[in-house]
Order: C-alpha cells, then sequence, then structure tokens
C-alpha cells in the first residue's frame, strides 16, 4: 500500500492482512530483512545480522558464540556463556577466596598455624622419649595429634592462599576466573579438600578423648601413676593411629569411586560442544535427555552410570566423543572444603548430617568435660582451704 504523501509521496507501508484485519508490526533490520516487532529483544538473533537486539537493555552478548542471555544472568554466579564472560569480565569476576578480608586471614592465619604446630610436633616428639608416666606420654600425644591437625589445616590455608594469587595465573595460564571449572575438576582441588577435612577431624577427635583423659586425671585424684611400658606405648600408638584413621576415612569416603552416583555432584564436559554449559548436575541430564530421547522413565535418583552412557550415545566417536570431568564431593566451590551445607533432596545429605552429628556430639563431650574439670578443680581448692 502507497502511503501518499502530499510532499513527495516517498513513504510506502507494508502491511499483511489477517482476521483482525491490516496490520504492519514490523521491525526492519539493518540488513533490510523485515521480522514481526514480538520477535525484537527477544534474546534471539531473527534478523541474522543482530540489529533487533544490540541497542535492546534486557540482554547480554556472550563473546564466543555471539548468543543472547537475559541480562539478569549476568553476575549471577550461574555460568551461562561457553567462555564465562557473563561471569569473568571488568563488570564481575570470581576469586577462589571472595574479599580481601577472607584473602588476608588465609595468611595471617594459615602461615603461623603452619609453622607454629610444626615445631609444636617437634617439640612433643621429643619430649615423647623422656616420658616415664603412662599418663603423662598419652597427655604428650594427644596434643601432638591436635598440633598435627592444626597443622594440616594451617598447611590447607597456605596452599589455598597461594592458589588465590597471581601464582595460579603463572601456573594455568590463565586467571582463576576463566579457568574455574578445570580448577573444581582437578586432583589439586580434592588434595586440599582432603588435608583440611583430615586436619579439622583430628584436632576435633584429639581433643576429644583429650577432655576424658584431663576429666579421669581431676576425678582419681592423687595414685601412683603407672609407668610407661610396652604395652602402655602400643596402646597409646594404636589410639593415635585409629583417629589418623577415622580422620581420613571422613575425608575420603566421598572419593571412593563406587560411591560416585551419592557424591558425584555432576559433569563438566568439553567446553567446544555447547550442549551443556558450566556444571551438569542430575537434574539437568535428565531434561536434556528426556528432551533428546522422548519421555525417560524418571527414578528418585538416578545413577551417573545411566547418564555416561546415554550421554555417550548422543555423541558420534569419529570425532574423538564427548570429553568430560567429574565434578568430585570437593569440587562443590573454589575453595575445595567439606560440602557441609546440602539440600534436602541431595543424596548426599544422610553422609553430611552423619559427620555433622558426630562432629556436634564432640564439641558437646569437649564442653561437658571441661564443665566438670573446672567445677571439680574449684571443689578440690575450695576443699583444700578449708582444711588449712
Amino acid at each position: 500500500i502507497l502511503n501518499k504523501n502530499k510532499k513527495n509521496n516517498s513513504y510506502l507501508t507494508f502491511v499483511t492482512w489477517s482476521q483482525q484485519g491490516y496490520h504492519n508490526n514490523y521491525y526492519l533490520c539493518d540488513n533490510n530483512k523485515c521480522i514481526d516487532y514480538e520477535k525484537v529483544c527477544n534474546l534471539v538473533n531473527d534478523c541474522g545480522d543482530s540489529s533487533d537486539e544490540k541497542m535492546c537493555t534486557n540482554n547480554f552478548q556472550c563473546n564466543s558464540t555471539g548468543n543472547y542471555i537475559a541480562v539478569t544472568k549476568k553476575c549471577d554466579g550461574a555460568i551461562d556463556c561457553l567462555d564465562l564472560t557473563d561471569e569473568c569480565s571488568n563488570a564481575c569476576r570470581k576469586d577462589i577466596i571472595e574479599g580481601y578480608y577472607l584473602k588476608s586471614l588465609s595468611w595471617i592465619i594459615g602461615t603461623p598455624a603452619f609453622i607454629l604446630n610444626l615445631l609444636v610436633i617437634a617439640q612433643n616428639l621429643i619430649k615423647l622419649k623422656t616420658c616415664t608416666v603412662s599418663r603423662a606420654l598419652l597427655n604428650k600425644s594427644l596434643i601432638g595429634m591436635v598440633g598435627l591437625g592444626d597443622f594440616l589445616v594451617g598447611w590447607y590455608l597456605v596452599l589455598i592462599a597461594i592458589a588465590d594469587s597471581p601464582i595460579y595465573t603463572l601456573i594455568y595460564g590463565k586467571p582463576y576466573c576463566n579457568s574455574q571449572l578445570e580448577w573444581m575438576t582437578s586432583s589439586e582441588c580434592s588434595f586440599l579438600g582432603i588435608i583440611s577435612t583430615i586436619g579439622s577431624q583430628i584436632s576435633l577427635f584429639s581433643m576429644t578423648i583429650l577432655s576424658f583423659v584431663r576429666l579421669y586425671v581431676i576425678k582419681s585424684g592423687i595414685k601412683i601413676p603407672s609407668p610407661v611400658t610396652k604395652t602402655s606405648k602400643c596402646g597409646i600408638a594404636c589410639l593415635m593411629l585409629l583417629i589418623v584413621a577415622a580422620a581420613t576415612a571422613v575425608a575420603v569416603i566421598p572419593l571412593l569411586p563406587h560411591l560416585k552416583d551419592t557424591f558425584v555432584n555432576g559433569m563438566y564436559y568439553d567446553p567446544k560442544h555447547s550442549l551443556f554449559i558450566g556444571f551438569t548436575d542430575k537434574e539437568t541430564h535428565f531434561n536434556v535427555l528426556q528432551q533428546y530421547y522422548g519421555r525417560i522413565r524418571q527414578k528418585k535418583s538416578l545413577e551417573c552410570s545411566f547418564f555416561n552412557t546415554m550421554v555417550k550415545d548422543m555423541f558420534t566417536e569419529e570425532y574423538g566423543g564427548l570429553g568430560k570431568k567429574k565434578v568430585e564431593f570437593y569440587g562443590n566451590d573454589g575453595v575445595c572444603l567439606f560440602k557441609y551445607f546440602v539440600k534436602s533432596d541431595d543424596p548426599q545429605r544422610f553422609y553430611v548430617w552423619l559427620i555433622l552429628t558426630i562432629n556436634f556430639a564432640c564439641f558437646v563431650t569437649i564442653a561437658i568435660n571441661y564443665f566438670f574439670v573446672n567445677f571439680l578443680a574449684k571443689k578440690e581448692k575450695s576443699t583444700d582451704a578449708t582444711l588449712r
């Protein structure tokens, strides 16, 4: 339809017919292509030259693919762009340790804990040779175990602080934010999680037993102490090994291969395949597989072996298949700590709740024992004062 302008007769209006009548709800792209106005700013490059999206304020364009995501997904902590530009840019970035306060504390606490507890361990090892009383040998051994646990925690803090420093870029060739997926699926991250967990559990178990020992000593009063014998040495050594074994079990059980269906958080796939972006958990796996294969019977907890088989069949082996890495238990976050916070539907929740219950029981036991130690000590002191 020619819109006859009285001056120059130069404007042409394009309209189409529908049941509602004629309408001209069209947007003219820079490449002269026409699209419906409802497709403008819809996060899809409908024009082909991005002219329908480039002036919109509701989107963010990923650098490598040119895809658009909602602007609300920028800097939200979840990776939506294959090149991580939505989370790693001048507007936002992610470090292993967030905030200068925590970064400083890692060095301030970690360095003295590493050095001083190493000295405590060495000092106690020397004193153990001179112990002639079983009670003193047990006390010194437990103090040395507490020092060992705190040493491991200090070692962890120093290592995580180093990983958070510019040294990381020198080792891995790019900043942490751009390689966070590789870091959280690495053996280094799992190692840090193991030593931090072993250290904290050794300290807690040793302090719990030490509180019982000190309560027993003050309750037993003045008795002739038993000398150190081979039997007492073996018993104390076995107790120390039991503490280390229990702490190691707490740290290593989540990494056992036959428990992967419980403790693997998800998968990190080769970034050259845009089907899976970032970490892919079980729920995302199920949704993708259901769209690809059709109706799939949903189970309460689908196994990782099922996902591996189904996803593998989606990609041809002619081009090398689909590379992937497991997101282990300690890959929950960049700091690689024990996953103490779990959702109510997380299959890891029973193990985590068990460990939290044990740790809480240890803290309560320590508090109760030292309360009675303090109470009995004051009572004994007041009795002595009365007798005098």
